[in-house]
């Protein structure tokens, strides 16, 4: 999701307890603004989710 305000911040997008469910998956290692379909710059929010065991 493109934030280009950076409300996000405001909105708590970066609290490890955020439901994400919503958001779009998305592989590493490509343009953003391509992959989400996002003209033009802005701030990003992504999460990486990492499996221990």
């Amino acid at each position: 999701m493109a934030d280009t305000e950076n409300a996000g911040l405001a909105k708590g997008w970066a609290a490890p307890e955020l439901n994400d469910a919503g958001w779009t998956d998305a592989k590493a290692m490509f343009d953003f603004g391509t992959v989400l379909g996002v003209k033009g710059g802005g701030v990003f929010w992504l999460r990486k989710t990492v499996d221990s065991t």
